[in-house]
């Protein structure tokens, strides 16, 4: 069954016209040798709030692990300018607790109301690398700065973050990584 399912997927892909939309290409690079993002970057999440497009991504590079970052820019096609307080979510900070973290990844932002941001995020410990927890901040503007939620982790063993949103009162979280389907 989970064969035949990557087999449509794969199909679908395969027979979509994708169109190229004109922008700085990269829309994002890593960091200069030696900042905390010069290394592998991959995109979490974006957000328009008030005209802006905030874009936010984890990074890792200086010899740590992955820290979230984010970008602004008037238009979704750029240019981002990294946010000179990056990362705005750091390891020791926004963990489980304050000397565990391994990494901080996969953000994902959501605008509770007017001035109430929610970023939910994936987070493994060193003692624990085989779960991945779901850590929450809140802040009263995209940029921040970032409260850790006091009930962190919010879930365990869940993945990593792929994206939240709210409908009817109800929050509902997707999952990324690990994909929990069975082959046949």
């Amino acid at each position: 069954m989970a064969h035949q399912f990557i087999e449509q997927k794969i199909a679908a892909i395969e027979n979509t016209n994708f169109t190229h939309i004109p922008g700085p290409n990269p829309i994002l690079a890593p960091g200069k040798k030696g900042s905390w993002d010069d290394g592998i970057m991959e995109l979490s999440d974006i957000l328009k709030d008030e005209g802006k497009y905030y874009l936010y991504y984890h990074a890792k590079g200086n010899g740590e692990n992955y820290r979230v970052g984010v970008a602004v820019a008037d238009s979704p096609l750029g240019p981002f300018i990294k946010y000179e307080n990056n990362p705005v979510l750091d390891l020791n900070n926004f963990g489980v607790s304050s000397s565990n973290d391994a990494y901080i990844a996969c953000s994902s932002i959501l605008k509770e109301s007017t001035n109430e941001y929610y970023l939910f995020y994936s987070l493994q410990q060193k003692d624990d690398p085989h779960n991945f927890y779901i850590g929450l901040a809140t802040a009263n503007h995209p940029l921040g700065p970032w409260t850790k939620y006091e009930n962190n982790p919010i879930m365990k063993n869940f993945g990593y973050v792929g994206g939240v949103t709210k409908k009817d009162g109800k929050y509902y979280m997707f999952n990324e990584y690990p994909n929990r389907i069975k082959a046949d």
